[in-house]
């Protein structure tokens, strides 16, 4: 009898917990705290490369996983998503290197939106270090799974 409340014990300390807390820090900034709730999808972690190729005209932009098979093309933007709510802007630098922009993200389920912002002032990251001021966006999520991520930029 003691085992089975002990293991409900451990069932509810390890699996009644819905909100995951994230710490993510700006470059200038204060430490910030943000809670993901568990509605955000897993699948979004990771480096998705631009799939232009199977884009359509209604503004609709399709991303593959970093490592998936593309037809040979010379610069493919891209993006990716961390855990801790770091996010990278990725395109084909001057020198032929991908350059990456660091900037954060957070996921509204209900909205099934991504809010992506930028600091102030910021570096790009590759051979050639330059100062870049991107504006902040958002991207409506309109499907994801391991294999495609389907997303449409909102006009500002």
């Amino acid at each position: 009898m003691k085992a089975f409340f002990v293991s409900l014990l451990l069932f509810f300390l390890f699996n009644g917990c819905k909100t995951r807390r994230l710490v993510v820090s700006d470059v200038e900034g204060p430490r910030i705290e943000l809670k993901f709730n568990s509605k955000t999808p897993e699948e979004l972690f990771g480096v998705w490369m631009n799939a232009y190729e199977e884009e359509k005209l209604n503004g609709e932009s399709v991303y593959r996983p970093q490592t998936y098979d593309f037809q040979l093309s010379r610069g493919r933007s891209g993006m990716e998503f961390l855990p801790n709510g770091t996010f990278y802007e990725i395109y084909p630098g001057p020198t032929d290197a991908y350059a990456k922009i660091e900037g954060n993200w957070i996921y509204s389920a209900k909205t099934r939106s991504i809010d992506i912002t930028f600091p102030e002032k910021n570096t790009v990251t590759s051979s050639t270090k330059i100062q870049v001021n991107p504006k902040p966006y958002t991207l409506l999520l309109l499907s994801i799974s391991k294999e495609v991520l389907k997303i449409k930029k909102l006009d500002d």
